[in-house]
């Protein structure tokens, strides 16, 4: 199987979003990851909660800028209703829409 510097940047940030950042193994990392965003999901959908959110993910997500990985990076927490986030990331022009995974449940 091969893999595109692309595909592999897509899933760096996926593990950034959706790893805990108290795991273990990121105090051997040159660049913690990780973040605390399953937990901030969990709370009301509201715009105090939404902002929090953002504020995560620029944090969770500065390696990729730190790191070089990439050259810009925007990402954005959109409440659809009172139940659900929509999370809108774009890395140097191409745009990925991780909707499902922050649903309230």
């Amino acid at each position: 199987m091969v893999s595109t510097a692309e595909e592999n940047l897509w899933n760096a940030i996926k593990v950034a979003l959706f790893t805990q950042d108290s795991w273990a193994g990121n105090a051997l990392l040159p660049t913690p990851i990780g973040s605390s965003l399953d937990r901030l999901v969990r709370l009301p959908v509201n715009e105090e909660n939404r902002k929090r959110i953002q504020r995560e993910l620029e944090r969770a997500l500065a390696f990729v800028l730190e790191e070089k990985l990439a050259k810009e990076l925007v990402a954005s927490v959109i409440i659809v209703d009172r139940k659900r986030y929509s999370l809108r990331l774009a890395v140097d022009g191409k745009s990925l829409v991780l909707d499902a995974l922050l649903e309230v449940r």
